[in-house]
């Protein structure tokens, strides 16, 4: 028998917290065009952090996870970390 990935509390604190996103969320449009990933396509993602001023990408991408500090700095996203989702909820339980 296969196992749940996930549980049915975990599925409604994922849907939970996805629908606190969306209700503070805003529509951003890139104006510059970044090019640090390894992979081109990952790019746009940085595109949209940067426009939007994030302080935090949640990946599990390597490509973008590749991305180091000294990268984001000399683009303008100094204060962007970009975090695996464990490494993020980890965090998240210690401001807790």
């Amino acid at each position: 028998m296969a196992r749940r990935k996930i549980t049915a509390v975990q599925w409604r604190a994922l849907v939970a917290g996805i629908a606190a996103a969306v209700a503070v969320g805003r529509v951003v449009v890139p104006r510059k065009r970044l090019q640090l990933c390894r992979d081109p396509g990952d790019d746009m993602l940085l595109d949209v952090c940067l426009a939007g001023r994030a302080d935090v990408l949640v990946t599990g991408d390597a490509d973008l996870l590749s991305v180091d500090a000294e990268q984001l700095r000399a683009v303008g996203l100094a204060s962007l970390r970009i975090l695996t989702p464990r490494a993020y909820l980890a965090g998240a339980r210690e401001r807790m």
